[in-house]
Formats: C-alpha cells, structure tokens, sequence
C-alpha cells in the first residue's frame, strides 16, 4: 500500500516540475485555513509477545503558511496544528481485552516548492513537494515526513482576497515513547479550506 502511495507521490512531483519556467514576477501570499486530517496508519505490535493493535482517529486542527513566488514558481513555509484521539487493544484473556486510549497533537513546520500551473489566473492551481519536520506530544517522538500537496486559490475580489483549497498527503513515522524504537506510520492527509491573501 506504501509503494501505491509512493508511486502516486512520484508522478504528483513529475507534473510539478514539468510546469512552464520561472518567470520574474515577485509576490506574496498569505493563507489560512481550517484543516481535516486522517490519519492512515493502523497498526499492530507485538510486545513482550502480546499482540497489541493501534488506531487514530481523525482530527481537527488549522493551518497558516506564507509564499514568496514568482509567476510560475513559489517557495512556502507554513505551520499547523492537529489533534487526534488514539487507542490500543490489547487481545489477551489476561487483559480481558483492555482498550486504552490517548490523544496526540501534531505540529508541523513545512518547507515546500510549489509550481504554480496557470500563472496567475481566475483560479490558481498548484502543487508540488513538501518536507517537514513534525513536533509530536510526549508519547511519540518528534520526527521528518515528506509528501506533497495540491491546491488553489479562488479569486473572490480584485483586491487580493481568494479562497483556498488544498490537499496534502505525508509520509510521516515517528516512534512511539517507550517502545524501544516502535514506529507508527502516522501518514496524515490533510484537506485544508480556508483565505488567502496576495500582495
């Protein structure tokens, strides 16, 4: 599932840098937004030999990030938050099947280059690669993640103002605390709607 999911990244990037050339046309772009995120990864563990099986649900969380670009071609940094409630059963008649449960949050710092498809349009589409490095709450350690992500803007004024919507999956596997190097493939995707600004 992985490697479908890898592939699906790969030809993502290609048609990023396939796009038209750089252009020298500077500007600036602020977004905002809402965000919801699913995490992927579903998982189980054999520990000390008991079988124990791992579950994330989705969660709420926002999104802010700054672009400097030129007509064809921007450079975005941005931060979000996310919240999520995982559990853990543990299938064994000495448990009686205990399920436990627990939240986590995410903070990612994001780096991305983003090809713009149709310069500066009614509707500008984008997309490209991201790298992040994801803080996690204290029973995951903090980690790197990769993916990338597609969106655009709407125009709604001549001033600047459009609306945004963007899509972004990661590939993101940070160890669990206290596990001894237990890994948990987190693999958020992430739908964003929210403002955007350009000066």
């Amino acid at each position: 599932m992985r490697a479908v999911k890898a592939v699906v990244l790969a030809v993502v990037v290609l048609a990023a840098f396939v796009a038209p050339a750089v252009a020298a046309e500077p500007g600036n772009i602020v977004r905002g937004a809402l965000q919801y995120v699913w995490i992927q990864g579903g998982q189980s563990y054999n520990v000390g030999g008991v079988n124990v099986n791992v579950d994330t649900n989705p969660g709420l969380g926002f999104y802010v990030a700054y672009e400097w670009r030129t007509k064809m071609v921007g450079f975005e940094v941005s931060a979000a938050w996310s919240n999520h409630e995982g559990s853990g059963t543990i299938p064994s008649s000495l448990y009686d099947n205990e399920r436990v449960t627990g939240e986590f949050n995410m903070i990612p710092l994001s780096l991305a280059a983003n090809f713009h498809v149709f310069g500066r349009s009614y509707v500008d589409m984008y997309l490209g690669p991201v790298v992040a490095w994801y803080f996690m709450s204290e029973n995951m350690n903090d980690t790197f993640g990769y993916g990338a992500q597609i969106g655009a803007d709407w125009n709604v004024s001549d001033k600047g103002l459009a609306l945004n919507t963007a899509l972004k999956y990661m590939f993101v596997s940070p160890d669990i605390a206290g596990t001894g190097g237990l890994s948990y493939d987190v693999d958020p995707l992430s739908l964003q709607v929210g403002l955007t600004y350009r000066f």
